[in-house]
């Protein structure tokens, strides 16, 4: 994800397709390539569509992988212009800055073996707005450091212990508590038993109806 800030004082966030995407499509293309020689020279074997097929499933997964999103935080109109772009659909809007109420870091759920993959998200009062729908595998820093830039902008607390019990509380806020737990022996480094007693303790409110965003 790419954070800068414009001369009129805009802080923009975008991010597009990871690599591994550009990987699926440049695979789509190496596979079709025997398949399109073929057809150039005027002949074409079912029984040699192994690459056609390969090539199938390379752009399936491109398809479906593939994003560009962009979040305008402007500080002139107190507002955040935003917009996701998916391959088969397009979502956006606005939101003024008094309707997020935090910043948090989202992760996916997996293994210890498992590179911790992460987000950054707004929690407005309509329900979170991710800034990416996908999670990006070993870039807790760079996503933490995100967060903290934002919440600084929009008057909000960007010391690391703040975004991690903000992030915390948010996950058991809507119910997710293994991704509380997850987030807690990421940063605290506890055991699962430790995560477990400590998420627990913490107060708890109540689950919130939310309409989603447009």
């Amino acid at each position: 994800m790419d954070l800068h800030t414009e001369p009129d004082g805009k802080l923009v966030a975008t991010s597009t397709s990871r690599f591994f995407d550009w990987l699926l499509l440049l695979g789509t293309v190496l596979c079709a390539v025997p398949t399109a020689r073929g057809a150039w020279h005027g002949y074409f074997n079912l029984n040699e569509s192994t690459p056609l097929i390969g090539s199938a499933f390379f752009l399936l997964g491109f398809l479906m992988t593939f994003e560009r999103s962009r979040f305008e935080f402007d500080p002139a109109l107190s507002c955040i212009r935003w917009s996701h772009t998916r391959t088969f659909s397009t979502k956006g809007g606005a939101i003024p800055f008094t309707r997020v109420k935090s910043v948090i870091l989202q992760t996916s759920l997996g293994g210890d073996a498992v590179a911790p993959s992460y987000r950054v998200a707004l929690i407005t009062d309509q329900g979170e707005l991710p800034l990416t729908i996908a999670y990006m595998a070993g870039f807790s820093k760079e996503c933490e450091a995100v967060a903290a830039t934002i919440r600084a902008l929009l008057s909000l607390s960007p010391s690391s212990a703040d975004i991690v019990m903000d992030s915390i509380r948010a996950s058991l806020d809507q119910g997710r508590m293994l991704d509380a737990i997850r987030l807690v022996r990421l940063h605290k480094g506890l055991s699962l038993t430790e995560a477990t007693r400590f998420v627990e303790q913490l107060p708890r409110t109540p689950r919130p109806t939310f309409a989603p965003h447009h």
